[in-house]
């Protein structure tokens, strides 16, 4: 079974349309999630009375407001009723294939992660409507995109694999791909499930920050969140994991150009903790002697 929580923005306009069907969707999903609310927006605590769902108003914030990704996640996992637990952005529309992938995976501990579809949502979804997956799942093969292996909307996890999380500020550029670098790094596998599921994104403007859409990637909070871990190599993404889950079930280690940086990136401070293996070793002595890959990864970087 699988806890759900997140932290809504304020529900008006358009993302107020988007919020609803997204957080509708959670909880008709079968098996049933639980699904807790964080935060004090303006229609968070009407929307959870109305779907019966949890809600927390207690979650500590920013001087700009924004919830803080270490208090949120900890005090997750201390009131969540299951050991998996999911992180998701509010406008994220789930559907019956996520809890059977993510049942799939039969690891002690991971964290999952999908790329996301990108579709034009401006109404609420009838969910009164037996068929209101297909007809979604219709829309996403007609016009859906996509999106990016460094958009990451979701992290399926399981409890107690963080240590000592940054302060990171939710929603704003730069925690995401540090979070799945930390898990590299504590020996938590990543493991990408896009195949298996359909993370669907409904798109929307940035009016919910003063600055828009620049103060999300490049404001101060974004900032901050890019100097917690200094560390240039830090930049993962998706294409970064370990695992994959086929659209057949079938969970496959990755071999691809991806995987070897994501062990090559956090060999060095691995080493330094104890916590890798000879192979590892071999594979960063390899690293510091060869200009091919040293290249490479100063590309990838420069095209982040």
């Amino acid at each position: 079974m699988i806890t759900i929580f997140a932290t809504p923005k304020k529900f008006e306009g358009h993302i107020k349309v988007i919020q609803t069907n997204a957080i509708t969707s959670w909880t008709l999903l079968e098996p049933k999630c639980e699904v807790i609310l964080f935060g004090k927006e303006p229609g968070t605590a009407e929307i959870a009375e109305k779907l019966n769902i949890r809600h927390i108003q207690d979650v500590k914030t920013n001087e700009f407001g924004t919830p803080l990704v270490n208090h949120l996640f900890a005090y997750a996992e201390k009131v969540a009723s299951f050991p998996v637990l999911t992180y998701v952005n509010s406008d994220i529309i789930l559907c019956n294939d996520f809890p059977a992938a993510v049942g799939r995976i039969k690891m002690r501990k991971f964290l999952l992660v999908s790329r996301r579809r990108n579709i034009d949502m401006e109404s609420p979804i009838n969910f009164n409507e037996k068929n209101w997956t297909d007809r979604l799942l219709s829309q996403i093969k007609l016009s859906g995109t996509m999106d990016s292996p460094v958009a990451i909307d979701i992290f399926v996890f399981t409890r107690g694999i963080w240590e000592n999380l940054p302060p990171f500020a939710v929603g704003r550029a730069g925690y995401d791909p540090r979070l799945l670098y930390l898990a590299y790094t504590m020996n938590i596998p990543l493991v990408n499930i896009t195949p298996a599921v359909k993370v669907i994104h409904q798109k929307h403007l940035y009016s919910h920050h003063p600055d828009g859409k620049n103060g999300i990637y490049y404001g101060e909070e974004a900032r901050r969140n890019n100097e917690f871990i200094k560390d240039s190599l830090s930049l993962f993404s998706i294409a970064n994991s370990s695992f994959i889950l086929t659209k057949f079930g079938c969970l496959l280690p990755v071999f691809t150009l991806g995987h070897l940086q994501s062990a090559l990136r956090t060999a060095p401070y691995r080493i330094r903790s104890g916590k890798t293996s000879p192979l590892l070793k071999l594979l960063n002595n390899a690293r510091n002697y060869s200009w091919i890959l040293k290249k490479i990864e100063e590309l990838e970087i420069k095209n982040y």
